[in-house]
């Protein structure tokens, strides 16, 4: 996997960067559009960023893409601590991912179902109101206080995946995506049956159900009348996740089951009342990586942010882009 080379410079991090009207002791980033084919390595660092909504690629100081990364992914309220772990977790896994799959002219892009969130300070003014200046000033001490830092394992940057809750254990990356980190794990996570959102229900008729799975996958060949023997949940991850979920003639897997019904989590249970399909949902996300609500119940217990970054990633260690060259 390609690494993304920044060096970010004593006189970058004591820089301000003016916010939505607030300035910020975060570095200041540079938005002009750039050409398809350029990748930002400049002496103060940077990354190419695609603007979704914009359609276009601009170039920012990393530490400004990084607070508009946190305050787009975690709650500005939640402790400091865990602002900070989300900080580093939002910076390394743009290092480790290379360029976006999506928009090869940019590292990254600004589309959360390829690579990260990411709010502009108009947005954060839209969408924080009167209380922007108190959370923006949250957000920017979590990044100033981890600027350069990065989770590493053997060396090199993790693939920092994160969600929002967990269902008392985060899930091993394997059985969710298909492929193996030493540090993408199942680890304990027994703060989040606590989370908003932690247990939530989703129901279908019967007919809405038959319709939407064989839209998509016409060899289910279900009906209103067979869906109720053919449709269940057949295996499970050592996790408690869904592995494999019959729907007639087809198998899906959680992940691809909690896509097609927009569930919140791959751990589900299906069951069938009367005519209507109900699934009853534990978690949010694919639950891969950090916890945020894990690590803001960690956070509040008095655990650091390393200490949190270390627990959800283990074997991983927190080193800076200076120590490491990338």
């Amino acid at each position: 996997m390609a690494r993304l080379k920044i060096i970010l410079t004593s006189a970058v991090l004591a820089s301000a960067i003016l916010i939505g009207g607030v300035f910020l002791s975060v570095p200041k980033g540079k938005t002009e559009p750039v050409g398809a084919a350029r990748r930002t390595e400049s002496p103060e660092g940077g990354l190419v960023v695609f603007d979704v909504s914009a359609g276009r690629c601009v170039r920012m100081e990393t530490e400004e893409y990084v607070f508009g990364c946190v305050a787009a992914e975690m709650p500005a309220l939640f402790a400091l601590e865990a602002l900070k772990a989300q900080a580093v977790a939002c910076r390394t896994y743009a290092v480790a991912k290379g360029r976006c799959p999506s928009h090869p002219e940019a590292d990254v892009c600004t589309d959360s179902q390829c690579c990260q969130c990411y709010a502009s300070a108009e947005e954060l003014r839209r969408k924080w109101g009167g209380g922007f200046e108190e959370y923006s000033a949250r957000i920017a001490e979590a990044v100033r206080a981890t600027a350069g830092e990065l989770v590493l394992y053997d060396g090199n940057p993790a693939l920092t995946l994160y969600h929002s809750n967990s269902v008392g254990f985060t899930a091993d990356c394997v059985t969710v995506f298909g492929s193996s980190e030493p540090y993408l794990i199942s680890v304990d996570s027994p703060s989040d049956a606590g989370a908003e959102h932690y247990a939530t229900q989703k129901s279908f008729s019967l007919s809405s159900f038959v319709d939407t799975v064989n839209a998509a996958y016409p060899a289910a060949g279900l009906t209103t009348r067979s869906v109720k023997r053919e449709a269940f949940v057949a295996e499970r991850s050592a996790d408690g996740r869904v592995k494999k979920l019959v729907l007639g003639g087809v198998n899906l897997d959680g992940a691809h089951a909690r896509s097609l019904f927009g569930l919140r989590s791959a751990d589900f249970v299906l069951t069938f009342s009367g005519e209507v399909a109900v699934f009853d949902v534990k978690g949010s996300g694919h639950g891969v990586g950090m916890s945020q609500v894990g690590a803001n119940v960690l956070a509040k217990q008095g655990w650091s942010y390393r200490e949190i970054l270390t627990h959800y990633y283990p074997g991983t260690c927190i080193g800076t882009t200076a120590e490491t060259g990338v």
